[in-house]
């Protein structure tokens, strides 16, 4: 959705009205690069959210707090994964 929503916005800045536009026209103002790439635009996205806490949402704190737990249990920081051994459980 946000993909959507930026690009919507970029076609009224331009002057042009996504509601006029067929799949045909959308596509080819996306490979002219008239329309930011949809991988920039998720990449922002998450530049934003790393680096201002208000941006994140609930799930990351979730995710956050299990996160060592997670480490664990997967082996990492164990002997065998400083040495460059690989831990598989």
């Amino acid at each position: 959705m946000l993909c959507v929503h930026y690009w919507q916005q970029q076609l009224l800045d331009n002057g042009r009205n996504p509601s006029n536009m067929d799949m045909a026209d959308f596509f080819m103002a996306y490979t002219f690069t008239d329309l930011s790439d949809a991988q920039t635009i998720t990449r922002l996205k998450r530049k934003l959210q790393m680096e201002r806490p208000q941006f994140r949402g609930n799930k990351w704190a979730e995710r956050q707090a299990k996160q060592e737990q997670v480490k664990q249990d997967l082996g990492y920081g164990s002997e065998m994964d400083t040495k460059g051994n690989g831990y598989t459980p």
